[in-house]
């Protein structure tokens, strides 16, 4: 009888992420609520609120427009350049659109930016306000990160 050989079906750094803390604290609370728990859920960083009417609005009228298919990767040119010209506005720059972009959240926007700037054994020095699931993260654990505390 012949035993086949283990194929491996992910790479090793898969290993290496962890649940998100963000996402555990989120499912604590949707628990302790579900439990009757009066709380207020600061997790996930989403508004505590409902997604205002105007916005619901603006959704389903570019649903209908059939406005639903994938973005170019830096974002939507007709709100880059919104960004820009509020930006401009409130602080007097000078961007072009082309320098802007826009993701679906600040985890993504650090994720990539990391993934760009940081080589395998890079070092990168974090602030100690920064959020504390990210320490592990930054880089697939194929750099070192350095701590320092936010008073520094």
């Amino acid at each position: 009888m012949t035993v086949a050989a283990a194929v491996k079906t992910f790479a090793d750094r898969i290993g290496r992420i962890e649940v998100s803390a963000t996402m555990a604290v989120a499912a604590e609370a949707a628990k302790l609520r579900s439990q009757g728990v009066n709380l207020v859920d600061f997790g996930a960083g989403e508004p505590h609120f409902p997604t205002p009417r105007h916005i619901k609005d603006a959704a389903i009228v570019a649903i209908e427009a059939n406005f639903t298919r994938y973005t170019v990767v830096p974002g939507i040119p007709d709100v880059r350049k919104a960004i820009v010209e509020r930006h401009a506005c409130d602080f007097g720059s000078d961007y072009a659109i082309d320098e802007a972009i826009f993701t679906t959240g600040g985890k993504l926007a650090l994720f990539n930016t990391i993934q760009v700037l940081v080589d395998h054994g890079d070092e990168v020095i974090l602030r100690g306000w920064c959020e504390r699931e990210g320490y592990p993260r930054i880089g697939f654990g194929e750099c070192r990160g350095t701590v320092l505390p936010a008073n520094q």
